[in-house]
């Protein structure tokens, strides 16, 4: 009933009236319940107490008590009789979605490793106990949600083992290529002594493109093209298209794009630029990235006309941005490009390399002839230039694309009142793009004009992250350039410049996790990034060092941080634990010991459970330097940019829910969820009892023994105290 009221947009008043009435009718079963238990004695059949458990087992679930439902299901499922098989799979499968759950509602990712131990422990045993049964392809896709984003291995293996005739094989296809494509660019985002055999990546990258391929035919095959396609085979598109860039399939690219029915472009078309939604495929993000790839393989087929045309949707799409969200937008395409060209040199494709090279510059040298310059061209002509200097192979080369893309933001600087009319939107826009002047400063060499333009921005924005890290990050390049006394400031930071260095940006980028911010990930993500720059900064003086003493004393100050940081750290992010080990094993290499991995070290030296840090409010950093304070990386030892393939699988591919089989289920805790959403609530219902003869209970008797009493009052599970991750 409470379903159906929400499914059918009842008012409010009469869904909390329906939910005050199942809350009731739950605890009333329940009492029922424990009532039977304790009458329960030696004569009770077997089969009778297990069916009472396996019920108590689903109030329990419906409760939202998913610890004692856990408990009870997976007791049953052990011990229940051999007449009771079906039970006893029912039950693990009632154990399994409050793993699950605890999983989504857990507030620590301790507590989230914890539950997936469990989530991974049931899994095994239904999967090896029933694995013919309707109830182990649950099991795999709940899993492979589960692995989503952090093992996309994992997950793109449970989404490719749902059997063809299943009812979600083709949406369990396309998800396992988008696993496939997302472990494939995490795998090339880390240094490449780090990264996987190349002959492992292809096998990925070809993986990704067979599952997209199958499960885009069979989505197309049951929508009909009068119908409105689904989002998730617009994003599997958007995936595709990525991938045929890649390789240099363009026209491929652009039909995938283009062709109806179902195209991309149509589907990201809305009527009002100003007013896209904020999530789905039209959102401006993802619009503009399938914009993007478009342009992208126009440009590979030198289609001047046809990529001018998709420049003018692209400028549409992203110009429509309100205020330094314009700059961001532009800034990721052109983090893109470069990643593209890193992976391409990566792979020793030189003539690839070679060949989007001169595409870019034959396009990019007709625009800069163009009298009628506008905001968005400059800045996508000046974030273009910037990506292809990083991505290029000689210095000499490189010179010349940053001085190209400085050359533009000068001019947007310089004409900044006349190309933005708006007071407000210039004095957002204009920090930003002087920011981004000052990276390209730095790359030419020009460190003492970067100083001037990063320290004015630190001075008015101290607490613009993205400022902070590009002045960190120029320090280290001008420490790198034979001036080795920088790397003191990269490090500790220049307190008369409001330049605070790698260390302070951790410890500041810590408190505000401490303080709860709802931005903690990213934050999160971006102290692991602090942190790394700053044992490169101690790893490089080492190596610059001329002194035989500095050069040990800065390598030792270095392994004693990163062992702290590893003794105070339960959890070690996945996508950053192969650069650190790395950093670890050259530490210990260049001082002349035993050369041992970051995970034996942390083996023999547990981390140190730590009390949890009281919530305190910490400022929180501006935005007003032309892009999102954290969002992607401005520079550094590390600088991966941000990924926007990456905006594929972030809120577009679950839009409209996850998988739908029985056992997803939906969180309903009072703080915020993950992004990822189970189907609605449905774990297994208790079947009816089959009919049999047997003894009657002698009216009047009670349970004496403890093994087979009330099982219900026990005592709450007590959350282990919380720690820095």
């Amino acid at each position: 009933a409470l379903a159906a009221a929400k499914a059918g947009k009842k008012p409010a008043a009469e869904i909390k009236k329906v939910s005050i009435g199942r809350d009731e009718h739950l605890t009333s079963t329940l009492e029922m319940l424990q009532t039977a238990l304790g009458l329960v004695d030696r004569d009770t059949p077997k089969e009778d107490l297990d069916r009472a458990r396996f019920y108590m087992a689903y109030v329990y679930y419906q409760q939202r008590q998913n610890y004692e439902a856990a408990v009870l299901g997976d007791f049953i499922s052990r011990h229940a009789g051999p007449k009771a098989e079906t039970m006893a799979l029912d039950a693990a499968a009632i154990a399994m979605a409050s793993h699950v759950r605890s999983y989504i509602d857990s507030s620590t990712e301790e507590l989230k490793q914890q539950s997936l131990r469990l989530i991974e422990s049931t899994a095994t045993r239904i999967l090896s106990k029933w694995p013919e049964s309707s109830r182990a392809q649950d099991t795999r896709l709940q899993l492979a949600q589960v692995y989503e984003g952090k093992q996309p291995l994992e997950a793109a293996k449970h989404y490719s083992q749902v059997a063809e005739n299943s009812a979600v094989y083709a949406e369990a296809q396309t998800r396992a290529g988008q696993q496939f494509l997302r472990a494939w660019l995490d795998a090339n985002s880390v240094p490449p002594a780090s990264r996987p055999l190349q002959k492992d990546l292809d096998g990925w990258l070809a993986s990704a493109q067979q599952h997209l391929r199958n499960g885009i035919t069979r989505t197309e095959k049951s929508t009909p093209a009068t119908v409105k396609a689904p989002e998730l085979l617009i994003a599997a598109k958007v995936s595709l298209a990525q991938i045929l860039n890649n390789s240099g399939q363009y026209q491929a690219a652009v039909d995938l794009l283009v062709k109806a029915p179902h195209g991309v472009i149509a589907a990201i078309g809305v009527p009002d630029e100003t007013s896209r939604p904020e999530k789905g495929v039209q959102r401006r993000e993802f619009a503009s990235l399938a914009a993007q790839l478009l342009l992208r393989a126009q440009i590979g087929l030198r289609k001047l006309d046809a990529a001018q045309t998709a420049m003018e949707l692209l400028e549409k799409i992203a110009g429509a941005a309100e205020g330094e969200a314009v700059t961001e937008l532009y800034r990721q395409l052109g983090d893109e490009l470069k990643q593209e060209l890193d992976r391409l040199a990566t792979a020793g494709e030189k003539q690839r390399v070679a060949e989007v090279l001169a595409a870019f510059e034959e396009f990019l040298g007709r625009l800069r002839q163009r009298p009628d310059q506008t905001f968005n061209t400059l800045i996508w002509i000046a974030e273009t230039y910037s990506g292809l200097g990083q991505g290029a192979s000689g210095d000499a080369q490189a010179t010349t694309f940053f001085g190209h893309a400085a050359s533009s933001y000068q001019q947007i600087i310089d004409r900044a009142d006349a190309l933005i009319d708006d007071e407000v939107k210039r004095k957002k826009l204009v920090p930003g793009v002087t920011l981004r002047l000052a990276n390209c400063r730095r790359h030419q060499g020009s460190f003492e004009e970067a100083q001037k333009l990063i320290v004015a921005l630190a001075k008015s924005q101290p607490l613009a992250l993205d400022v902070q890290f590009e002045a960190a990050t120029l320090y280290q390049a001008w420490g790198n350039s034979g001036r080795v006394e920088q790397f003191d400031k990269a490090i500790v930071g220049v307190e008369s410049e409001r330049v605070l260095g790698w260390s302070q940006i951790a410890l500041y980028l810590q408190r505000l996790i401490d303080g709860g911010s709802k931005e903690s990930d990213r934050y999160r993500d971006r102290r692991w990034e602090a942190r790394y720059n700053q044992l490169q900064c101690r790893i490089q003086h080492a190596g610059a060092a001329s002194d035989s003493n500095k050069k040990t004393d800065q390598l030792k100050r270095a392994r004693s941080e990163i062992q702290g940081m590893m003794m105070v750290t339960s959890v070690v992010d996945p996508r950053w634990a192969p650069r650190y080990d790395v950093a670890y094993r050259k530490i210990l290499e260049e001082l002349g010991e035993p050369v041992i991995s970051l995970a034996e070290y942390r083996e023999k030296y547990k981390p140190t459970a730590v009390a949890a840090v009281a919530k305190v409010p910490v400022a929180t950093p501006t935005a007003a330097v032309g892009a999102a304070a954290v969002a992607g990386t401005t520079g550094g030892s590390v600088e991966p940019g941000t990924n926007m393939l990456g905006l594929i699988f972030a809120g577009v591919l679950l839009a409209g829910g996850g998988i739908g089989v029985v056992f997803m289920i939906k969180g309903s805790s009072r703080k915020k969820r993950p992004r990822r959403r189970y189907a609605p609530d449905s774990a297994p219902v208790p079947r009816t009892a089959e009919k049999k003869g047997g003894r009657s209970r002698k009216s009047g008797e009670r349970a004496a023994s403890s093994g087979r009493g009330k099982s219900s009052a026990r005592p709450r599970r007590q959350k282990p105290p919380t720690r820095p991750e």
